[in-house]
């Protein structure tokens, strides 16, 4: 009878905390000649092999087994084979998601069902109107008018210099005042590179990493994110920094 018992919380405990769930991706492919894809946790390296995903008649179908909602990838094989690609970024949910994923010149114009994924690609969205989109138009200027060093081209730089600031922050405030996992997706993407920032920028991914921590304390970033940190700040105070 104890056994019995024994077994039967086993099995809860198994199923409470290490639940595999099931997702399953249904793709359609426009104006591309890929015959593979390749899926990656985002924390994972992508020069390893991956999942291999087969693309039939420009379509695709895989379901895959997850156990926390984070940031995967999906990335055309051929492309990375060639040195050259662009990660398509999704969140896995337990439900159906389709993706209409478009060739690289129309990258933008892909879409991915399910919550987080809007939350995402709304994010997105905002940053191309408000930043890029301007950042791109400033940088058209520069090389349709040969500039160079003229006071005009001093003047474009200075304002793109401040969009990329007003990016930085708006990001920043972004994780602040939205504390979801894709908050945490960015924060850790925002990790991977905080040796490249000022230590303002780096004092707010502190910030954000403490207040995210706390919201997902079991979430794989939580670790993954504080161990980066540690190292971070162990360089710092050797004086390699």
């Amino acid at each position: 009878m104890k056994k019995g018992i024994t077994l039967m919380l086993l099995i809860f405990v198994v199923q409470s905390y290490g639940q595999v769930k099931k997702c399953i991706l249904k793709g359609t492919i426009i104006n591309r000649n890929s015959k593979e894809l390749l899926l990656f946790k985002a924390t994972e390296d992508i020069r390893n092999t991956g999942i291999v995903i087969p693309i039939t008649n420009n379509t695709f179908e895989y379901v895959m087994a997850y156990e926390n909602q984070e940031a995967y990838q999906l990335i055309f094989k051929d492309e990375r084979d060639n040195g050259m690609w662009k990660p398509i970024v999704f969140f896995p949910e337990n439900s159906e998601i389709n993706l209409t994923l478009n060739s690289v010149e129309n990258f933008e114009k892909n879409k991915i069902t399910g919550e987080l994924n809007k939350e995402y690609q709304d994010f997105n969205e905002i940053v191309k109107t408000n930043f890029y989109s301007k950042v791109t138009s400033i940088q058209n200027q520069l090389k349709k008018g040969h500039l160079d060093k003229t006071v005009k081209a001093k003047v474009l730089a200075k304002r793109m210099d401040s969009l990329f600031q007003e990016y930085s922050d708006f990001r920043v405030n972004f994780i602040k005042e939205n504390p979801s996992k894709v908050s945490y997706y960015l924060l850790y993407d925002d990790v991977k590179r905080i040796d490249q920032f000022n230590s303002v920028k780096t004092i707010s991914i502190f910030k954000n990493y403490f207040l995210l921590s706390k919201v997902y304390p079991k979430h794989p970033y939580t670790n993954v994110i504080r161990q980066t940190l540690e190292s971070h700040q162990e360089i710092k105070v050797g004086g390699v920094l």
